[in-house]
């Protein structure tokens, strides 16, 4: 077996052990939108920092994280797509995404 098929081979980490690592929370924001929850994130722990983000549906809960070192790539990703949406014409069932807190959008900031 290669050393490179030995790496692949660790054991995972059981979701007790990943439970255990120690995370900070640096700053969260939550955003309410239509019948979504947001909320964002910044955390650190001994690996470094990263960004989760959480949407809940009624009792549903998805989570992406996003490593710190990815953050400026994930923005401009989202930034492009930003300003390609805002170039397209508009549709019946969407909403611009300026002035969102003022058309059933709400944020509030939670420092940590």
């Amino acid at each position: 077996m290669s050393p490179r098929n030995t790496q692949r081979r660790r054991r995972r980490r059981t979701r007790r052990e990943r439970r255990d690592v120690q995370e900070q929370v640096l700053k969260t924001e939550r955003i309410q939108i239509e019948r979504k929850s947001f909320e964002i994130t910044l955390k650190e722990n001994p690996r470094g920092r990263f960004l989760c983000i959480a949407e809940e549906v009624g009792s549903h809960r998805d989570m992406i994280i996003i490593p710190g070192v990815g953050l400026n790539e994930f923005s401009g990703a989202l930034s492009r797509m930003l300003e390609y949406m805002n170039q397209l014409p508009p549709t019946q069932s969407s909403t611009p995404p300026t002035g969102v807190e003022n058309q059933g959008g709400t944020s509030q900031n939670q420092p940590s």
